[in-house]
């Protein structure tokens, strides 16, 4: 037989503590508590009828929390409710979630981009593709010192790459990969170049053109550290071919 459901008093206990007010020190804990437990409840309650309707006020609740604990907990997991719940849910209850906490703190931002490629592969193709600008904007809106974030999205774009149209990415994804395989910023760099593997692996002429030009840019160049580069690409490219 299947699995037992899950006692609504669970449920409205775990409500419960997730509404307390937070002013005090130990009822910040509960709401930290609440947010790290988030998704395992949500998995549990989600095949029972009106598991997420009971849970939703709870999650916006904790979604809002003055406490930026509790709403960089919730960012980190936020991919994780993306792939429970339905598509229909993820469009109405977390999108506008994922779009707060992409203008909040950097460390709430952090969360959310750790997973943007698992989040925006839930999405409807034609929605997925109108956040295309959100990676840009890190890019715009971040200082050079910010490499942090440069980091993680280098890290995502392998698989982000999958995600998008041929015309896409050579407009959007592609400018941003060339311009990471010559961040100032050594890791930066490195992270970049799985990344210009995935892109020749798309058999498309316009990207591998651009790219080769690229490449021969930066094996002709005067600078030493470009030249580093474009070996360190050499070798991940050798590596993932064999």
């Amino acid at each position: 037989g299947g699995e037992d459901p899950i006692p609504s008093a669970l449920i409205e206990r775990f409500i419960e503590m997730s509404s307390v007010s937070a002013d005090a020190d130990t009822d910040q804990e509960l709401h930290f508590s609440c947010a790290f437990s988030f998704p395992a409840v949500v998995k549990a309650v989600n095949k029972s009828d009106g598991g997420w309707e009971m849970l939703k006020d709870c999650f916006e609740q904790l979604c809002g929390s003055k406490h930026s604990n509790v709403r960089r907990t919730l960012s980190h997991s936020l991919h994780c409710l993306a792939t429970t719940l339905p598509k229909e849910k993820v469009t109405s209850d977390l999108l506008h979630v994922f779009e707060q906490f992409l203008s909040d703190i950097e460390e709430v931002r952090v969360g959310v981009l750790k997973g943007l490629a698992e989040f925006l592969g839930v999405l409807e193709p034609k929605m997925r593709e109108s956040y295309l600008h959100t990676l840009t904007d890190i890019f715009e809106n971040s200082s050079q010192l910010n490499w942090r974030m440069r980091h993680i999205v280098a890290l995502q774009l392998p698989s982000l790459l999958l995600l998008f149209s041929s015309s896409s990415i050579r407009t959007s994804l592609l400018p941003l990969i060339i311009n990471l395989v010559r961040d100032p910023v050594s890791s930066v760099r490195s992270a970049s170049f799985h990344a210009v593997s995935t892109l020749l692996s798309k058999d498309d002429k316009k990207i591998t053109s651009e790219i080769a030009g690229a490449l021969r840019e930066l094996a002709g160049s005067g600078t030493f550290t470009d030249r580093v580069v474009f070996l360190g690409v050499l070798i991940v490219l050798v590596e993932t071919r064999e």
